[in-house]
């Protein structure tokens, strides 16, 4: 039985309504969460994607995990003031 580990890297950005995230290596799947009452989109690989909600977290806004093809970078932005932006980014499985 092989036992599968999950690796992300939390980022933290306060209060900032626009961002580009670059990490040193490839990821595939992010979310972030944030305090306010604001809508997101995530630009990877050249498109821009409006990333689904998270209804199950409610003690902030949240989106669900969003999967796209290996990248090193994510920008986001917000369409009004947002506090305690957090970028979670989650790295390719491993091939087994």
């Amino acid at each position: 039985m092989m036992i599968a580990f999950l690796f992300a890297t939390l980022l933290h950005f306060g209060h900032a309504q626009r961002n580009v995230v670059k990490a040193d290596a490839p990821f595939d799947a992010a979310a972030l969460t944030w305090s306010g009452a604001a809508n997101v989109r995530i630009r990877v690989n050249g498109g821009w994607v409006t990333p689904a909600i998270d209804p199950d977290i409610t003690d902030r806004h949240a989106t669900a995990i969003t999967h796209f093809a290996a990248t090193t970078s994510l920008e986001y932005e917000f369409d009004a003031p947002v506090s305690d932006v957090t970028v979670t980014l989650f790295p390719p499985a491993a091939s087994s």
